[in-house]
């Protein structure tokens, strides 16, 4: 049996993102399963970001699984670096001949840091499904492609593995590991639970400075692979059936990348008549009025637009290119169509200002968008923005732990530390403060789902924020 443990993720609990932002399941883990379980492997998954296990708790878990367990899994993301090596050491105190295996984004991006932590046996550098695989089935882990592992102490790096190039391939997520309604999207986002999120493709067609989903891309190229509208329909009406799933978030990069995927897709679930209602990611640029009556049909109610600057020169120098006069047409479109629209803004890239921050702000009250989030520019592994932080010696922390979104992590010559929260809480306040934005919120609510959406959503900005609600009211901004 694989014993998983989705580790504990630390956020700065008074920032306002990290109050509305999701709780998602760990579908990393959830993929490697359902492959293993096809198979004819067990696995268990205790999730430790949803639970906030302390040491005692992990260790009545690995006690409980003693004599069943022939392998500890752990996750790994940037802001779980440092909880690796605490869970792997309590793992071999516990399960002291039991291997203990390391996999997700960091792993892929700095396997040697994660191979080097000493109660870790093995890293999967690549997609797992296939490599944990070869490995349950007792394959030697020198014929492993894929994999760091420690032979005697000795580090072996293996070859990469090859990427799964048919992703139809790949069993459903192990649903049957998680409560779907233990785990939320961002606050305020869905209109009715429980929700469940669903991935359709996997990589990203495009390079932003500030984004590792191309490092994290193996396949030749760096394409973008899709499932089958086929199959994907037939995981959503497997979990409308299995779960009484309601509501969708399509998790991908860029769902409206490839139109003849996306309109089977939609064309799908109006077929299919579930009465399904969702939301995606998508960038201006792969938008039309055509795509957006058949996405409306088939229940889509919001997408979110990575917009990122209101300045023309930070979008050239992050490398997001958007024409922001298209910005606001395709906003105008996709409210004319009935659906609602989420922008996400950044603030601190390389060459930001104060000046270009403010840009920002009056750009985003100016799209009047629906919703809009404000996020702190974050130099994670696997970025250009990293590599242009440390080369210039901006990076001032580099505690992975601190790279939660909360604060940013670089002084720069012209943002001295505290400056760029600073614009953030100023962009909230202008924002949604703002009497314009009041009313118009107010003027959409129609029914009981759309007043426990505002409510919620206000709820965790009002809560996070009182210091700003404070020095909004005393500056009279």
């Amino acid at each position: 049996m694989f014993l998983f443990i989705n580790l504990n993720q630390t956020l700065h609990s008074k920032f306002i993102m990290n109050k509305l932002r999701p709780e998602m399941p760990p579908y990393g883990v959830a993929y490697v399963a359902s492959i293993l379980a096809k198979n004819g492997f067990k696995s268990i998954l205790h999730d430790d970001n949803l639970l906030k296990y302390d040491d005692s708790k992990l260790r009545n878990i690995f006690r409980k699984y003693k004599g069943l367990v022939r392998v500890v899994g752990l996750t790994s993301i940037t802001t779980t670096f440092n909880q690796i090596s605490r869970v792997a050491q309590i793992s071999k105190e516990e399960l002291s001949d039991i291997p203990v295996i390391v996999g997700g984004p960091h792993a892929r991006l700095l396997p040697d840091e994660i191979i080097n932590i000493p109660s870790v046996d093995i890293v999967f550098t690549g997609e797992g499904e296939l490599s944990i695989l070869e490995y349950a089935n007792g394959r030697s882990l020198p014929e492993i492609n894929g994999i760091y592992f420690k032979d005697n102490g000795i580090i072996q790096r293996n070859p990469p593995a090859v990427c799964i190039e048919n992703l139809d391939e790949v069993p459903f997520p192990a649903y049957d590991l998680f409560n779907i309604s233990d785990y939320h999207s961002t606050r305020g986002i869905a209109k009715r639970h429980p929700v469940s999120y669903v991935i359709t493709s996997r990589g990203c067609p495009y390079n932003c400075t500030f984004c590792s989903s191309k490092a994290l891309n193996i396949a030749e190229g760096k394409r973008v692979r899709y499932r089958s509208s086929e199959n994907v329909l037939e995981e959503i009406e497997f979990l409308v059936k299995n779960y009484g799933v309601k509501e969708l978030f399509f998790s991908d990069d860029m769902f409206t990348g490839n139109t003849s995927h996306l309109f089977g897709v939609c064309e799908g679930l109006i077929n299919q008549k579930l009465n399904l209602t969702w939301v995606c990611m998508t960038h201006v640029n792969n938008i039309t009025e055509e795509k957006l009556k058949v996405m409306k049909r088939a229940g889509c109610h919001q997408i979110c637009y990575g917009v990122e600057s209101g300045d023309p020169e930070i979008q050239k120098i992050i490398n997001k290119n958007i024409n922001l006069e298209k910005v606001k047409t395709v906003v105008r479109l996709t409210q004319k169509n009935g659906i609602d629209v989420r922008c996400s803004f950044m603030f601190g890239n390389q060459c930001e200002t104060p000046e270009t921050m403010l840009r920002t702000i009056c750009f985003a009250k100016d799209l009047r968008p629906d919703f809009a989030s404000f996020n702190i520019a974050t130099p994670y592994p696997g970025t250009f923005f990293r590599s242009w932080a440390i080369e210039n010696s901006y990076l001032t922390n580099r505690n992975y732990e601190a790279l939660d979104s909360s604060t940013y992590a670089l002084v720069t010559p012209d943002l001295p530390l505290g400056i760029v929260e600073k614009y953030v809480n100023k962009a909230f306040r202008s924002f949604y403060y703002s009497p314009d934005y009041i009313l118009r919120r107010l003027l959409k609510i129609r029914d009981t789902a759309e007043l426990r959406r505002v409510t919620e959503s206000a709820f965790y900005a009002f809560k996070s924020l009182p210091g700003v609600v404070g020095s909004f009211i005393k500056k009279g901004e």
